[in-house]
């Protein structure tokens, strides 16, 4: 199996649970951590690097999924492996979004588009595929964290997922 440099990005205010996560796996450690400030409404963020993972998969990706951590992943190309990306979000119900991207040149079904302009829900459709090809901001991201999380620890205070 081809070895990745895969990259990790998250809100800083989930290091804590990340870096949790990491050392209850202790298959991966990351070889540069930083934490990018936010400019105006975008929150700070954290971006660790992996290098020489076997595979794309860190082994802590579902715990995040579970304890409702968005992140956005990235890897580099192999020979097994075309680069590509994975984003996870959550909106303010705790529901999941992933959007993928392999970086090969996105395709648009010109007989749907046609079908959605003859229709007259060409921005619908637009509308559509951007929300399919983008993750949100991280700055949406984390105010739906910010309700989702809240209500959680209004319902149930001694929950140690939040």
């Amino acid at each position: 199996m081809a070895e990745h440099t895969i990259t990790l990005v998250f809100l800083a205010c989930d290091q804590r649970a990340v870096m949790s996560l990491l050392a209850e796996k202790d298959e991966y450690h990351p070889c540069e951590v930083r934490t990018v400030a936010g400019e105006r409404d975008t929150p700070d963020l954290v971006e660790m690097q992996f290098d020489a993972v076997p595979g794309i998969d860190l082994e802590i990706e579902l715990a995040m999924e579970q304890r409702k951590i968005p992140y956005s992943k990235t890897w580099d190309e192999s020979i097994d492996e075309p680069a590509g990306a994975n984003h996870v979000r959550f909106d303010d119900e705790g529901n999941e979004t992933t959007v993928l991207h392999d970086f090969e040149e996105a395709k648009v079904d010109v007989r749907a588009l046609l079908a959605a302009r003859d229709e007259g829900r060409l921005e619908t459709f637009v509308d559509e595929l951007e929300r399919q090809s983008y993750p949100a901001a991280w700055a949406k991201q984390a105010e739906d964290c910010n309700k989702y999380r809240g209500r959680r620890a209004a319902n149930s205070p001694a929950d140690p997922e939040i």
